[in-house]
């Protein structure tokens, strides 16, 4: 919300092209933290890199970012919400999209293998 609030007062950018550079900001934010504190201990010596994780987080991510952009637009362009307002109902319900996914495929515990 911040990031899309400097973006748009500051740098003077319409908010829906803000969206998208506040969404990958926060997307690279929230990969750092989830990989620290919420899934820590899932990755194993299996699974990829920081790097892979990363790139598979910000896929599903934008799946749900996507959705967020077009929740920000319809609700501030359908409905006339003021666009921050727009965008944290928007935030509210693409997080649920975006937790579930990241959960059942960029951090899923991959169980380790069978020594004998």
């Amino acid at each position: 919300m911040g990031i899309l609030w400097i973006i748009t007062h500051y740098a003077n950018i319409h908010y829906a092209l803000a969206s998208p550079i506040a969404i990958e900001l926060s997307i690279i934010n929230n990969f750092i933290w989830n990989d620290r504190f919420t899934w820590h201990g899932r990755r194993s010596a299996r699974q990829h890199s920081i790097w892979y994780g990363l790139l598979r987080f910000n896929l599903v991510s934008w799946i749900a970012g996507s959705m967020n952009w077009l929740l920000l637009i319809a609700f501030t362009e359908g409905l006339g919400l003021y666009y921050l307002w727009g965008n944290l109902l928007a935030i509210a319900i693409a997080s649920a999209l975006n937790f579930v996914l990241n959960e059942k495929w960029t951090f899923r515990s991959i169980p380790p293998v069978d020594s004998h």
